[in-house]
């Protein structure tokens, strides 16, 4: 079995380069930089760095419209593993906002879901193409049959097989479309198995009195993680944006 883990950031950030190094479990880990790698240099880190005009030329991108650069890190995450580097049996994908709350949690749940497709929060359905209920669902119209499937993809685990029909919608579309429908729409047109364990449950939950606020600054909502209780371990937390409390909190 040969397993990866890949942390997107725009640039490194000291506590991720660290957490990365110290993960356990028979992983090879890359931090994928949307901007650069900072000159960061490690022995045990790759860092990605690929050109936004080689990946979109490729057909690899729009997965993001949020952000406001396209392609974006996601977009570059695919463009490795499904064309450069297609050779792993599973992926995990963790945006740098997603706070682990343990260097041993990718192994254990890796231990505990030893199979599956996708390993992500939910698996939603729409069968009947309303778009109402998700302001997002507009970005799946026209790029994909009904029935379609969404999940935060924040943090998530991918195989070679979904990995494979992603690369080939791309081959044929020429595109990607925006991956919160994206992901879970392929696997599951596919054939392929879905699993929402409990420990990606804490990934964009109900916001907690005092716990989480969502400000507004340079015309963009932000969410900010003040504190975290009773942290669990093997659980994700998503989000996080202040990097510097992901050790705090981070039970070894």
């Amino acid at each position: 079995m040969k397993s990866a883990i890949c942390l997107l950031c725009v640039e490194p950030h000291p506590s991720h380069v660290k957490f990365l190094e110290s993960i356990s479990g028979e992983y090879t880990k890359f931090m994928l930089c949307d901007r650069s790698n900072g000159d960061y240099t490690s022995d045990i880190v790759q860092f990605l760095t690929i050109d936004d005009n080689v990946c979109s030329s490729e057909g690899y991108k729009n997965t993001n419209y949020c952000v406001p650069k396209n392609p974006s890190a996601w977009d570059k995450a695919f463009y490795y593993f499904c064309k450069i580097d297609p050779s792993y049996d599973y992926v995990w994908f963790l945006e740098d906002d997603v706070f682990v709350s343990s260097i041993h949690a990718v192994s254990n749940i890796d231990k505990i879901y030893p199979e599956g497709d996708l390993l992500c929060k939910e698996n939603r359905i729409n069968t009947d193409g309303h778009t109402d209920d998700w302001m997002h669902w507009v970005q799946i119209v026209d790029r994909h049959p009904l029935p379609w499937y969404i999940s935060m993809i924040c943090a998530c685990r991918m195989s070679k097989a979904l990995l494979e029909k992603i690369k080939k919608y791309v081959d044929i579309h020429h595109t990607l479309f925006f991956i919160e429908g994206m992901v879970n729409t392929i696997c599951m047109h596919h054939g392929l198995t879905v699993i929402n364990p409990v420990e990606l449950q804490k990934i964009m939950p109900s916001s907690e009195v005092g716990k989480r606020v969502r400000r507004y600054k340079h015309g963009k909502y932000t969410w900010v993680q003040q504190s975290i209780d009773h942290v669990q371990p093997n659980y994700f937390y998503h989000p996080m944006k202040d990097f510097g409390l992901h050790d705090n909190f981070r039970l070894n």
